[in-house]
């Protein structure tokens, strides 16, 4: 008769022994659920990103993602501010994660125009307030023109340039081009101080009165600058420097 082998009762052990749950097992669900009943009502901002990158990094626990996102740029709207090279040097984000927070931003600002397309900005009032949401998620400085029709309605709005709007940011040539691309002889220009108050500076004056000299031999309009900083913007216009123009 074959001998009977001993089990190992070591090995039955393992065998027998329950398997630990998975903590995260279920979270994205759970998280997708809550906001489906409620919204971001609730959320915290490392919750929002962490949610929102579950769409581009699809096996890892985005929240600590989330949670050095936060950490690096201090605020939710900072993170979206920040440019592709920044975001890339944050551990674990992946191409398809830079890009996915990229196009929110540009959808946002796609956004504003296209609400603002063919509505009146005919006063510093309606041209600042544009402006300063259009601004809303930018920490570089960036000059944007908006070119309108006869009746200072908004036909479009394009970034034409980076820094201040002087000869070696824009030039006359760019915004003669961009005029009779976008069949318009009036326009707005602005730019923006990220890190200052919306204070006009004498470079920023004298720039401004040049180009509108410049410019009316072209039979092109400047008719406004709007300067953006801390949620606030000023008007050339109202503070006096197109007076004798």
């Amino acid at each position: 008769m074959a001998q009977e082998k001993k089990k190992d009762p070591k090995k039955d052990q393992s065998i027998d022994k329950p398997k630990k749950k998975d903590p995260h097992a279920g979270h994205r669900s759970r998280m997708r659920d809550r906001y489906m009943k409620t919204g971001l009502n609730g959320f915290q901002p490392h919750e929002i990103l962490e949610m929102l990158l579950y769409y581009a990094i699809p096996r890892k626990d985005t929240n600590q993602i989330a949670h050095e996102l936060l950490d690096q740029f201090g605020a939710l709207d900072r993170v979206f501010a920040a440019d592709a090279y920044q975001l890339k040097r944050i551990p674990n984000m992946t191409e398809n994660a830079v890009v996915l927070i990229r196009l929110l931003r540009d959808l946002y600002h796609y956004q504003i125009i296209d609400e603002q397309l063919h509505i009146p900005l005919n006063s510093g009032k309606l041209a600042g307030e544009f402006f300063v949401k259009l601004y809303q998620y930018e920490n570089h400085e960036r000059i944007r023109v908006a070119f309108l029709d006869d009746r200072l309605c908004l036909l479009h709005c394009v970034q034409l340039g980076e820094g201040h709007p002087n000869a070696s940011s824009i030039s006359v040539r760019q915004l003669t081009e961009a005029a009779i691309m976008f069949s318009s002889n009036i326009m707005i220009l602005a730019h923006n101080h990220p890190n200052g108050l919306p204070v006009a500076s004498r470079d920023d004056i004298v720039a401004t009165r040049s180009l509108v000299s410049t410019l009316q031999h072209s039979g092109i309009q400047l008719i406004d600058h709007i300067v953006v900083g801390s949620g606030q913007y000023s008007s050339l216009l109202e503070c006096g420097a197109f007076l004798g123009l």
